[in-house]
């Protein structure tokens, strides 16, 4: 498909809210260019900026489903908050003053469960046309 036929609106009507980890691709999914949104952020955590790109794509965009993707042996599980800001100071030399955002737990189960209840929490329940969210786990 040309970029020129290609408009903001997800051909498949989908917004995915995955990991920035380079090991996941749209086309595990069987979606090209077009097809769906894609927010990544570390962990795939539902955050103030992700849940704000999935009520953009969801109510303006036309979005009806989202698809929430958190996989195993996620990096930002094998740490803690605590950890990552050593390292910032350690690396630059000054305490980080923006807050990281973990997950409370490392279940993979539960962090879906979690970012379920916010995207849901972001619609509305009397819309006709309420958004279904797909969880899975990689």
């Amino acid at each position: 498909m040309n970029c020129a036929d290609l408009t903001p609106r997800p051909e498949r009507k989908l917004a995915v809210l995955t990991c920035m980890d380079t090991r996941l691709s749209i086309r595990t999914l069987g979606l090209k260019t077009g097809d769906a949104h894609i927010i990544r952020n570390a962990g795939g955590i539902v955050t103030e900026d992700s849940l704000r790109s999935l009520v953009v794509s969801h109510y303006l965009l036309g979005t009806e489903e989202f698809m929430v993707i958190n996989h195993t042996d996620c990096g930002l599980m094998h740490t803690t908050e605590q950890d990552l800001r050593t390292r910032i100071q350690n690396c630059s030399g000054t305490a980080a003053v923006a807050p990281a955002f973990f997950m409370p737990s490392k279940t993979s189960k539960k962090m879906c469960a979690i970012n379920a209840e916010a995207v849901y929490a972001s619609l509305d329940p009397q819309e006709s046309c309420r958004a279904r969210i797909c969880l899975r786990r990689d």
